[in-house]
């Protein structure tokens, strides 16, 4: 990682951030995603039907709110750092 991506990475990390994000290298960039596991956990426990089945609709629905409701988080955190 170049200077400026361990800046940012120490940034989130002092911030208590870095928890919500995973870091991969790929062709020489430094990608931060979501971390969508705690998401995915939770609707794969909420969305089945009576059999155990998931419910596709139902997931795909509970992992976009979850993850949006994450990225808002994320983003009200980092707004209260620069004011």
């Amino acid at each position: 990682m170049d200077s400026k991506n361990i800046d940012i990475v120490d940034m989130l990390k002092n911030s208590g951030l870095l928890q919500l994000f995973h870091i991969r290298r790929l062709n020489g960039y430094t990608i931060l995603g979501i971390d969508s596991e705690a998401c995915e956990k939770e609707c794969d426990l909420n969305c089945r039907d009576g059999n155990g089945k998931r419910i596709r609709k139902c997931y795909g629905e509970c992992i976009d709110r979850c993850v949006m409701d994450e990225l808002n988080n994320i983003i009200r955190s980092i707004s209260r750092m620069f004011q």
